[in-house]
């Protein structure tokens, strides 16, 4: 199972700044960093996000501590450049499939599955 971790920072921000700080936070596998405008959660306004995909790739490290603490080293070091942290989340991911054109993948599923 693979972990996904999102930090989510609230307005006013720099995109560019930020997006730096995110991009090059020192991890591995990387950060990536995003925007929208209006959450369907949050609601209206601008929200950036900081989100890392994790892979385990052995079965001796914990895991769950390496991303945990990950995440909370780049909330830190958000926190100490001043920006306001809403939400930070780490998921464990027991399966995700993303499909390329989501509405004919959803039609194609549901006609295998008829068929």
């Amino acid at each position: 199972m693979s972990y996904e971790c999102h930090i989510t920072i609230a307005t006013p921000f720099n995109k560019e700044d930020l997006k730096k700080i995110v991009e090059n936070f020192p991890s591995s596998p990387m950060w990536t960093f995003s925007c929208i405008t209006d959450d369907p959660i949050l609601g209206p306004g601008k929200y950036a996000y900081a989100t890392l995909n994790y892979e385990p790739y052995n079965q001796i490290l914990n895991h769950e501590f390496f991303v945990i603490q990950n995440s909370l080293d780049l909330t830190k070091e958000l926190l100490q450049n001043g920006y306001e942290i809403l939400r930070v989340k780490v998921e464990q991911t027991v399966f995700d499939h993303r499909f390329k054109h989501a509405k004919q993948s959803v039609q194609n599923t549901q006609n295998e599955q008829q068929g």
